[in-house]
């Protein structure tokens, strides 16, 4: 590969990162916040109908420490010694290996190229948003009920 593609993977990696960590902070944030507040109208109101909002939130963090470790794979491959041409398939299988050993990947059946990774990234990154939605649409609806039964 040349020069220009080796910078395109590098930029590439380092935009994912960036996009996967901004996603896990800010919607995390978010996330939590609506957990808090769901958990005070619970407490206060003894109103059960925030419990999804609630029971949604361990599947959040689930999907925040992802983004966040697949943030600092992504910028670990962008500034990997080894990238001064191209992502070199040893260090992507290396990486297949690595993530099957701890159980975040199912068996390998094959190196997966890097677009193949930021298009499961972006996967990641659209579920982890969808279930912050569901968890404000949910509080919603539940504050909305409460506002109508006073």
């Amino acid at each position: 590969m040349n020069t220009s593609s080796s910078l395109d993977e590098r930029v590439l990696c380092i935009s994912t990162a960036e996009l996967l960590s901004a996603a896990a902070g800010s919607a995390g944030g978010l996330a939590l916040a609506a957990a808090v507040i769901a958990a005070a109208v619970l407490v206060l109101q003894g109103s059960w109908l925030v419990m999804p909002v609630l029971l949604l939130a361990p599947l959040e963090r689930v999907l925040a420490l992802r983004l966040r470790l697949d943030a600092g794979l992504f910028t670990a491959l962008a500034h990997n010694s080894a990238c001064s041409t191209a992502l070199p398939a040893p260090l992507l299988s290396a990486l297949d290996s690595a993530l099957t050993s701890l159980k975040l990947r199912g068996p390998q059946t094959g190196t997966r190229q890097l677009t193949d990774r930021v298009a499961g990234a972006r996967r990641l990154f659209r579920q982890h948003l969808v279930v912050v939605a569901l968890q404000y649409g949910c509080l919603l609806l539940a504050l909305l009920a409460l506002g109508a039964t006073r």
